[in-house]
């Protein structure tokens, strides 16, 4: 008996192989960027003429365009115009009958910024929900929705787009003889539609509780290597549904795990580092920061949790940077995207350091390419990491500073 044959019984003896065995998929109607860090927008183009699936507007609606999402075998009709007192409103008809009026009101917020010369503009994001069938289900799934200033001359060719991305995934489980791994597969073409090319297979190896952002990639359509063992996976319906595990007969390597983040913890002495920010500041982490605890920031501007998390450490620093809470942004974003980076410093008034290109490439290295958002608290005086990870996202970095500076001594009872 061969070491094929063994490895095939070891699978019929688990329940897993021999004959196909039935893997369960669930619908995740929202939180995808959460989980993997990043997403693939989609622009669906705008028009002045009114199509004759809209037949009812809000009021006095004026300067009106409109388009349409194409998404699970539906068609969901959007406009933008503006009402007396509320410019740049967006309308979706969520429930398919033709009126703008009666449907649930997007999340849909005003975000300003500035450009390169100083001059103010104004883009628009948000969330809409819409209803189709998911694996069977049929429920309200998640879309993240924004359109830039058509006033900025950076953004002419977004004048008469609206882009939109999906926030929804099918997640399940693959089990082994030795492992069983969480799995998520991702429909980028925001169409619902599960077996175009744009659709990815994300299988969890690590497991090390950080979502997906070091999953591994796999083709649903393609042999993959699992422990050792290569399995195939039956083609997954268009809007998804059960899947068949089988041990292939053809045979692949499996993909090498990627490369592990530094374990941290909390009481150990973090490694420093010297760097120049993007205004050309010399930065010395952390010992040009004594007496300070200081934190350093990896983010992109194209991973959503990162500019998600913004508005919390702009509202935690603006409150304790003079008290003795320092900050350092380290864009982890590619070569050639130092405007990018600039822009959204400008857009969401991130007012603290910030490093980007070598420099950043270099601090992102020597911690062995963290995730991102990665957060680390550090006292300026001795070098010990104090706080990362959760206790410095959205929902915890007011009370997490604030406990530590109090710990400190560096705020006064009340403070």
């Amino acid at each position: 008996m061969n070491i094929r044959t063994l490895s095939v019984l070891a699978l019929c003896l688990a329940g897993i192989a021999c004959q196909s065995q039935t893997i369960q998929v669930v619908p995740m109607d929202h939180g995808l960027i959460d989980a993997v860090g990043y997403t693939s927008p989609r622009a669906i183009p705008l028009s002045a003429t009114q199509p004759p699936e809209i037949t009812k507007l809000p009021d006095h609606l004026v300067n009106v365009r409109f388009g349409a999402f194409h998404i699970g075998g539906k068609t969901f009709s959007v406009c933008i115009g503006d009402l007396p007192g509320k410019k740049w409103q967006l309308f979706v008809d969520t429930n398919g009958d033709g009126d703008l009026t009666n449907d649930p009101t997007p999340v849909w917020n005003l975000i300003h910024y500035k450009d390169e010369k100083g001059v103010s503009h104004a883009s628009m994001e948000g969330f809409v929900k819409v209803g189709f069938t998911l694996a069977g289900s049929r429920r309200p799934v998640t879309l993240g929705v924004y359109q830039f200033d058509p006033t900025d001359p950076e953004n002419a060719g977004e004048k008469e787009s609206l882009t939109f991305y999906t926030d929804y995934a099918l997640k399940g489980i693959i089990r082994t003889a030795k492992k069983s791994y969480p799995f998520l597969i991702m429909d980028w073409s925001a169409t619902g539609d599960f077996t175009t090319k744009r659709v990815e297979f994300l299988i969890d190896r690590e497991q090390m509780g950080r979502g997906y952002l070091y999953a591994t990639r796999y083709h649903l359509d393609q042999p993959f290597n699992l422990g050792g063992t290569t399995y195939e996976l039956s083609k997954i319906a268009p809007l998804g549904g059960p899947m068949t595990i089988t041990v292939s007969k053809t045979t692949v390597a499996e993909i090498p795990m990627p490369r592990r983040a530094k374990v941290f913890a909390v009481g150990t002495v973090f490694p420093g580092f010297t760097a120049e920010t993007m205004d050309h500041s010399p930065i010395d982490f952390p010992l040009g920061f004594k007496g300070h605890l200081v934190m350093i920031d990896f983010w992109a501007t194209w991973c959503g949790p990162c500019m998600g998390d913004v508005p919390a450490t702009k509202a935690a620093y603006e409150k304790f940077h003079d008290k003795g809470f320092d900050l350092i942004g380290i864009s982890t974003d590619v070569k050639d995207m130092e405007k990018q980076v600039r822009d959204a410093v400008s857009q969401h008034q991130m007012i603290w350091p910030q490093i980007y290109g070598p420099n950043a490439r270099k601090a992102w290295e020597l911690y062995k390419q963290v995730s991102i958002p990665s957060g680390f608290l550090v006292d300026g005086d001795t070098g010990m990491l104090l706080a990362f990870g959760d206790d410095l996202r959205s929902d915890r970095i007011m009370k997490t500073v604030q406990r530590l500076m109090a710990k400190k001594g560096l705020l006064k009872k009340g403070s």
